[in-house]
């Protein structure tokens, strides 16, 4: 009984973490406030998938709300997958500066 647990416990605790593609960009040194946000949702055997640019532009609303007085500048988006067997866990991760206006 116990190799049956221990087995279904790695199928469903394990994930594969790839990286499809990378895009480095050349950030200029800024001394304005750093902010940070994540979205994340789920997709079923890369059937249904969750809108990136909803993610992304939730995300966005997100950190302009927490920047009320100032602009959004250096903006860096990472979009992370993690694979659960039949699950895709999809999050996107963004890091941005607020300047004064």
């Amino acid at each position: 009984m116990f190799p049956i647990a221990l087995l279904t416990l790695i199928l469903f605790a394990g994930a594969c973490v790839s990286i499809q593609s990378a895009t480095v960009t050349n950030i200029a040194p800024d001394s304005s406030k750093p902010i940070t946000g994540s979205e994340a949702d789920y997709g079923i055997l890369h059937l249904s998938k969750p809108s990136v640019d909803d993610l992304i532009g939730s995300l966005t609303t997100r950190l302009h709300k927490v920047c009320a007085d100032g602009k959004l500048t250096n903006v860096r988006t990472v979009l992370s997958n993690r694979e659960f067997i039949i699950f895709q866990y999809y999050e996107v991760q963004m890091t941005a500066n607020c300047s004064s206006k």
